[in-house]
């Protein structure tokens, strides 16, 4: 089975205010959707795609504003555009992931299910506690992710009386001092099965 495509980053919904220049006027606007590689600027006026734009924005009430410089890549006739950060401090992208996965909100393609066990993972330095999973992959706490984009192996076991899974993945993102997002890119369509059941029983993250 092909995996499905996967965004870099998680996102969650938002209602944020956006002081947004471009071309030497600055306007304020809303985002709807924010992510750690972009967000969603609603309403009019919508920029072309490759408009450049330098947005400032305060993700949440007890953190410090933001400045990145972004390029806008699509527009939505009446609903707005999507600008892709191309320039923002890493600490910066790295205070958003951590307030992504800490608020569970992410908008996935797939149920999600507690599950904290541990996951052997090759490609990991250090011991791996899983944090949640889905039929599209899970969150690994370890203090020593791989890089994004790295290969690794895994193999765990989910409270279903089955053998242990084993999965291909790819690092789709690393939070500092918490772990990484992993994309499945090989496992079986009975694995990915019992997945799914599992997901559809097991509670949701908290």
């Amino acid at each position: 089975m092909s995996p499905a495509p996967h965004r870099r980053y998680p996102r969650i919904g938002v209602n944020l205010v956006v002081e947004c220049t471009v071309g030497g006027r600055t306007l304020r606007r809303r985002a709807d959707t924010l992510g750690a590689g972009g967000l969603f600027l609603i309403g009019v006026p919508e920029e072309a795609p490759g408009t450049e734009v330098a947005v400032s924005f305060r993700p949440s009430k007890h953190l410090p504003p933001i400045g990145a410089r972004g390029v806008v890549r699509y527009t939505m006739p009446g609903k707005g555009s999507a600008v892709e950060f191309t320039e923002i401090d890493p600490a910066d992208r790295q205070l958003l992931l951590k307030l992504i996965v800490r608020k569970r909100a992410e908008r996935r393609r797939f149920p999600r299910a507690t599950l904290v066990t541990q996951v052997e993972c090759q490609g990991c330095t250090t011991l791996a506690f899983s944090r949640d999973v889905s039929m599209g992959g899970m969150f690994l706490e370890t203090t020593n992710p791989p890089a994004p984009d790295s290969k690794v192996a895994l193999r765990f076991n989910i409270d279903d009386g089955g053998g242990t899974i084993i999965a291909q993945g790819k690092v789709l993102y690393c939070v500092a001092k918490l772990g990484m997002g992993i994309a499945f890119t090989e496992i079986s369509p009975f694995d990915r099965g019992r997945i799914a059941d599992y997901a559809a029983k097991a509670p949701a993250p908290s």
